[in-house]
Order: C-alpha cells, then sequence, then structure tokens
C-alpha cells in the first residue's frame, strides 16, 4: 500500500492540490496528515476543509494547537503575537477551531 506524508501546510492551498493531485498520479491509497494545516499563508479555511475531505489520517501540529486555543491561554505572548494570533483565529469558524482542537496532538 502506497501513503503519502504531508505537513506543514500553512494555508497554502494551491502547494496543497498540487500534492493531492500528484498523489493520485502515484496510485497513493492513504494520505496522512502530520499537521500544521493553517497559519502564514492566505487559505488555512480551504486547507482545513480539503485535508478533511482527502486525508485519513490527521494529527494537530503546534500551529494548529496555537491558532486554535484561547486567547487566554497565550496572553504572555508580544503583541505582533497577539495580532496575528487574533487575525488568523478570526478567520476561523468555531467548529474550525474545534476541529482543531480535536485533533490528536
Amino acid at each position: 500500500m502506497k501513503i503519502a506524508i504531508i505537513s506543514d501546510v500553512h494555508g497554502n492551498l494551491e502547494a496543497l492540490k498540487a500534492v493531492i493531485n500528484d498523489t493520485k498520479n502515484k496510485g497513493v491509497e492513504k494520505i496522512f496528515c502530520l499537521g500544521d494545516t493553517i497559519a502564514k499563508g492566505p487559505h488555512s479555511k480551504e486547507c482545513i476543509e480539503l485535508v478533511k475531505q482527502k486525508c485519513d489520517v490527521v494529527v494537530r501540529g503546534n500551529c494548529d494547537r496555537h491558532f486554535s486555543e484561547p486567547l487566554s491561554e497565550i496572553a504572555s505572548k508580544s503583541e505582533y503575537e497577539r495580532n496575528r494570533w487574533e487575525k488568523i483565529h478570526g478567520m476561523l469558524s468555531e467548529e474550525e477551531r474545534e476541529y482543531l482542537s480535536n485533533l490528536p496532538y
């Protein structure tokens, strides 16, 4: 059985689509995502949805964990980190944050 292992998508939807399409061409039967689906790139929401649809196993990366936590958990971070957290956290729905929070870490 061929298994593809992906990680560190970081909201890069075009790269994620390209990798998933490539797995089809290579006869991959299962895709494991090792986390960090969100943050940095502009398409975190879309990447979460595609990973949910296409990956057989998904674990939570440190970015997934960080940006799905309540702000009080990171209150000691710098102003830059709080602003970044608020932007990314605010882009995600409660359902998406809950999905990320419930992934194994």
